[in-house]
């Protein structure tokens, strides 16, 4: 997982949803997606999201991630989600 500081919501990689077979619902209304550098992502929109439930250490929790492309990585954990569960990293 990525830590970006500056996403306002928590990302899964499209392809790592695939790999695990995650279950994706389909978002009410497509988000338009830019890069830290305001160019256009390369999937462009987001669609769909998926319920997952992740450990860090101790820490559990369960919620919504987007679902788009993000390279190599397999999810982007946004300092929101920090603040909130307070995981140790």
């Amino acid at each position: 997982a990525l830590i970006d500081l500056g996403a306002y919501a928590v990302f899964v990689n499209h392809r790592f949803a695939r790999r695990h077979k995650l279950k994706t619902n389909e978002l009410a209304q497509e988000i338009h997606v830019y890069n830290a550098n305001r160019s256009r992502n390369r999937s462009y929109s987001i669609r769909q999201y998926v319920w997952l439930n992740v450990t860090v250490g101790e820490h559990h929790s369960c919620q919504a991630y987007l679902v788009t492309d993000l390279g190599e990585k397999d999810m982007f954990l946004s300092f929101r989600y920090l603040k909130k569960h307070n995981p140790e990293i």
